[in-house]
């Protein structure tokens, strides 16, 4: 994919999203609030993001789904849950699966397989708990991943030296909480030096901040931040 920014339907995670405040921009879509395991709500989707132009490069795992629990059933149940995740990318033309990494391989390579099927990536995300935030492991998969800068906050360097393997970025800030999920230039994050590297290559960026109430306003103050990496870092957007 070229280089892309959008915004993470988090935003307006803790209600029923609205898709018209979304017109014309690139969003990553939460399954939080939608009813995503229906046909009906696959079609009204497709009308939907067609009616405001909105592109959806990503959809994200399932919520509440464990797929390397010891509980057998509720793994199997929560790899089903997965690959109804991937049908429905699949049917609305979603090319990319936001996957938190697993601890077990297994699990994964069931997900792979029925992605592959369907022709949808998927692509591991770091987290802030677990083998999920330990780069070398996630990197060992030898899969696309998808770097979440809060999760990472603590040790951004080891993600960004194999940024080439990096095809999709959670953007968020933090002032040392791993959940924060602020606005760069909230937090910490050294962004001067994070951004030069990222910028090497194109990738999808997605700003992935924590639920707004005033989400419109928000998504200016995004935007703001859009254009000064461009005018400060060359970055270019799609």
């Amino acid at each position: 994919m070229p280089n892309l920014w959008g915004i993470s339907t988090t935003l307006v995670k803790e209600r029923k999203p609205d898709f018209s405040i979304f017109s014309g921009m690139n969003i990553e879509l939460r399954l939080d609030n939608i009813s995503w395991d229906r046909m009906e709500t696959v079609k009204e989707l497709k009308k939907i993001l067609k009616r405001h132009s909105i592109n959806v490069p990503a959809v994200h795992e399932p919520p509440g789904i464990n797929i390397s629990s010891d509980d057998e059933w509720e793994r199997v149940k929560s790899i089903r849950e997965v690959e109804k995740a991937i049908l429905f990318a699949h049917h609305l033309k979603i090319k990319r699966l936001i996957l938190h990494a697993p601890e077990r391989k297994d699990s994964l390579e069931e997900i792979l397989e029925f992605g592959k099927e369907w022709g949808v990536e998927v692509v591991l995300e770091n987290t802030s708990k677990g083998k999920g935030k330990d780069a070398s492991y996630i990197f060992s998969l030898g899969l696309p991943v998808c770097l979440d800068t809060c999760h990472a906050n603590k040790n951004l360097s080891e993600w960004l030296g194999h940024e080439e393997k990096i095809v999709h970025v959670h953007v968020s800030d933090t002032k040392g909480g791993e959940e924060e999920h602020l606005l760069p230039g909230e937090g910490n994050i050294p962004w001067k030096d994070v951004i030069p590297i990222l910028a090497k290559r194109e990738r999808v960026y997605i700003f992935e901040l924590m639920p707004h109430p005033e989400p419109c306003k928000r998504m200016d103050e995004i935007k703001k931040v859009v254009e000064k990496w461009e005018r400060e870092y060359g970055l270019s957007f799609f």
